[in-house]
């Protein structure tokens, strides 16, 4: 499939040029779904598999990452951009907060979005601190094998 990375790139790209001249709400009516389903799959994957192990829940625990930080002083503000940039990846959301206002933006991100951020990113966190690391990601371990190429065209839909 890799000879078909780029025309779909340009396809998808495109298609969101002529979405777009529509206006904001053709969009939203658009990605909105998209967005719903994106964000369903990856709490269902989390929770699926935080089933099979159970053990990542105690990643809840603050005290291991404030053990995690000391221990690896020096790579302290490597530690504190991965986090920035996790953090910031949600500021997209925000950007829509006069367009939408305060109380629907915080909706969506406290109960839904960041809920499923949480379950999903839990599980692969184990994956990303292995030496060595997994030959594919975790993201990828997470859903059956039949699931990959929906979620790869599902994910192509996401703006």
């Amino acid at each position: 499939m890799h000879r078909y990375i780029i025309p779909i790139a340009l396809s998808v790209l495109v298609a969101l040029f002529l979405i777009q001249s529509q206006g904001t709400a053709s969009v939203g009516k658009l990605f909105g779904p998209v967005m719903v389903l994106w964000f369903c799959v990856l709490g269902l994957l989390g929770v699926l598999s935080i089933a099979q192990t159970p053990a990542v829940l105690v990643a809840f625990n603050p005290l291991y990452g404030a053990a995690y930080f000391q221990t690896h002083g020096n790579h302290r503000p490597d530690i504190l951009g991965a986090v920035v940039l996790a953090v910031t990846g949600g500021e997209a959301l925000y950007a829509d907060m006069g367009h939408f206002g305060k109380r629907p933006i915080r909706f969506a991100w406290l109960g839904f979005v960041f809920p499923a951020l949480v379950l999903n990113y839990l599980v692969r966190a184990p994956c990303c601190c292995a030496t060595p690391p997994p030959p594919k990601t975790r993201f990828n371990l997470l859903a059956p094998e039949w699931a990959l190429y929906p979620l790869i065209a599902l994910a192509t839909w996401l703006p």
